[in-house]
């Protein structure tokens, strides 16, 4: 039996290129367009100290948590248990 010769068929640039996209982060700023009728919206009749960060904002920061917090413990599982790091 004579074995064939393997062909790479694979577009390497195009392969790349999908390698860099599955690692980006897409994060929307939309939120700061709306920023000050967002925090003037909260604060309209509100006894007391004002707010300073809009709501919108508040929750692209624990959304950020979130990812960067999974990143930080899968990066801790590659470690293992005995890392003198840890």
């Amino acid at each position: 039996m004579t074995r064939r010769e393997y062909v790479d068929k694979r577009d390497w640039i195009e392969y790349n290129e999908k390698l860099v996209r599955r690692g980006e982060l897409y994060f929307s700023f939309e939120f700061l367009d709306s920023w000050s009728k967002d925090l003037a919206q909260a604060n309209e009749g509100k006894v007391g100290r004002r707010y300073e960060f809009p709501e919108p904002f508040i929750q692209h920061l624990m959304m950020l948590h979130v990812i960067l917090g999974s990143l930080e413990s899968t990066q801790r599982m590659d470690q293992g248990p005995y890392c003198s790091k840890c």
